[in-house]
């Protein structure tokens, strides 16, 4: 899909029926990686678009500035990283429920917890890919008629993909081998 964002997915939950996910709006859709639309639904949990003053969108705290701004002379930094990284587990968890549900769903069976962490680390490694190509994009239409802060957009993404690798590369490193 490559714009899995929630103004996208339609989502309708009846009693007495299964529930149903609808995806819409596919004038992005290409081959790509599967975490890449996990990754681009992570990343949007931060960004509102509903601000109505340039630039027209607001970059929430990601887990970075989580650690940042919690950071104090007087506090070790591994006790605010384990703060942030447990809120921020937390959130993940909570968000990739709905994906893993739709991953056994694919599978057919349920997921194991290896699995699971996999899919997670897929997820984090993959916002990396969708906050680079999200700020291409945005380079790409700075020059448009529409009024929204591309070029801002564009600064604030890809200064989130520098934070979210160093992050990442610190705290959550990728081993050798992820195919056991």
């Amino acid at each position: 899909h490559n714009d899995l964002q929630e103004g996208n997915i339609l989502y309708s939950d009846h009693l007495n029926s299964p529930v149903h996910v609808d995806f819409i709006d596919f004038e992005y859709t290409c081959y790509n990686y599967r975490g890449f639309d996990w990754g681009n639904h992570y990343c949007e949990h931060f960004i509102s678009y509903s601000n109505p003053q340039w630039p027209h969108y607001t970059m929430k705290s990601s887990l970075l500035h989580c650690i940042e701004s919690n950071s104090t002379n007087n506090e070790n930094e591994s006790n605010v990283v384990e703060n942030c990284i447990w809120k921020s587990k937390f959130h993940q968890i909570h968000h990739i429920d709905h994906f893993i549900l739709f991953l056994q769903a694919y599978f057919d069976r349920p997921l194991n917890a290896f699995e699971m962490e996999l899919y997670l680390k897929e997820m984090l490694y993959s916002s990396l890919l969708s906050h680079f190509q999200w700020s291409v994009w945005s380079i790409l239409l700075a020059k448009s008629d529409i009024p929204f802060g591309y070029l801002e957009y564009a600064k604030d993404r890809m200064q989130e993909y520098y934070h979210m690798k160093e992050w990442l590369l610190k705290y959550l490193p990728l081993e050798e081998d992820l195919s056991q």
